[in-house]
């Protein structure tokens, strides 16, 4: 066993005395050798750091991606409209309508269409 985590360490040192680690501030000697766990709390505050950085992109990514689907929507919506005037038929675009369109595509736009034809 005591050779295993001499070669670890052997391994950590020669990874850590790299040269890229130097321009990341020195990370690599502020995580220590292994097995030294007080040192290794330095490291922890990255690691959260980054969990909430991935969890606040993944909180807004939602808003996001519905302003973009009702964006297209309402593009689709658009085109329908454009196409449909020459045939006499208009549709009056809604935020839900839009939304629609955008979440469920194609098939969507043509549900919205058919209600508004039928219903």
């Amino acid at each position: 066993m005591d050779e295993i985590m001499k070669m670890a360490g052997n391994v950590w040192n020669s990874i850590s005395s790299l040269d890229f680690l130097d321009s990341f501030g020195n990370i690599g000697s502020s995580l220590g050798e292994i097995g030294d766990i007080g040192s290794l709390t330095s490291f922890w505050p990255y690691v959260v750091g980054l969990l909430l950085i991935l969890f606040v992109v993944q909180l807004f990514e939602l808003p996001f991606q519905l302003v973009w689907n009702g964006l297209v929507g309402a593009a689709m919506l658009w085109l329908i409209n454009l196409v449909g005037g020459f045939v006499g038929f208009s549709l009056k675009i809604t935020v839900i309508k839009a939304l629609i369109a955008g979440f469920f595509g194609i098939p969507g736009a043509l549900a919205v269409v058919l209600f508004e034809i039928f219903g």
